[in-house]
């Protein structure tokens, strides 16, 4: 487990909170199943221009 930490960078970990927080931020359920940060921006987008 060890080897894991020191071998790659806590990036992930990161993601993970960003997700983490954003979910907590946004009203609608974040799935991790989206392809990428554009699948996110477009949904905030498109929100944001359904709701404007």
């Amino acid at each position: 487990m060890s080897s894991e930490l020191s071998s790659g960078p806590s990036g992930e970990e990161s993601m993970t909170a960003a997700l983490s927080r954003f979910e907590t931020e946004v009203p609608f359920p974040v799935t991790l199943d989206l392809p990428g940060p554009t699948a996110r921006w477009k949904a905030l987008l498109g929100r944001t221009q359904g709701e404007g």
